[in-house]
Parts: C-alpha cells; sequence; structure tokens
C-alpha cells in the first residue's frame, strides 16, 4: 500500500528541475508539521519567496506524514484556503 506512494515520491523528485521564474500571483497555503525531519518550519516558510500574494502557513503537530494522521486539520485547512469568501482566491462565478 505504501509503495506506490513512495515510488511516485521518488520519481516526482528525481525528475523535477527548478527554473527561476517571475513571482506568482496567488495566494499559498504551506501546511508542514513541526516534527518532520525532511522539511523544517522555516523551509516551508519560504515557499512565501515565489509569490507575490498573501501566504499562509499552517503548522500542525506530527511529523512528515502528518496528513494522514491530522487528516481533519489538514482539509479544515484545504477548505479554508480554498472557499471562496476569501477575497483573492479563484471562484467559479467572478473568474479569478
Amino acid at each position: 500500500m505504501v509503495l506506490p506512494a513512495l515510488r511516485a515520491d521518488y520519481r516526482a523528485i528525481g525528475g523535477y528541475v527548478w527554473r527561476p521564474g517571475p513571482r506568482l500571483d496567488v495566494p499559498f497555503t504551506v501546511l508542514v508539521a513541526d516534527d518532520d525531519p525532511v522539511v523544517s518550519v522555516d523551509e516551508a516558510k519560504a515557499w512565501r519567496e515565489l509569490t507575490t500574494a498573501t501566504t499562509t502557513t499552517r503548522v500542525l503537530h506530527g511529523g512528515h506524514f502528518f496528513l494522514d494522521t491530522r487528516l481533519p486539520e489538514v482539509v479544515e485547512a484545504v477548505t479554508a484556503a480554498l472557499s471562496p469568501a476569501d477575497e483573492g482566491h479563484l471562484t467559479a462565478a467572478d473568474g479569478r
């Protein structure tokens, strides 16, 4: 069950090449765990350098697989980030 996800992660990491470009004008919501041995909170906060819009960083308790162990909080954060009530987020009605 775990191997397909791990293989996909390694394929993505192995084939990805970052190319600098202009900063995006879209809001970012960054989710990170406070005890992740792979991505520190400061490293996750660095995403703000890639956008001219607002960046919200949500630090959840857990390790690298916090997406599984903190699912209700992850769902709440994603739902809030995609809510049309948040100014600047894409909505079907106005096409922004």
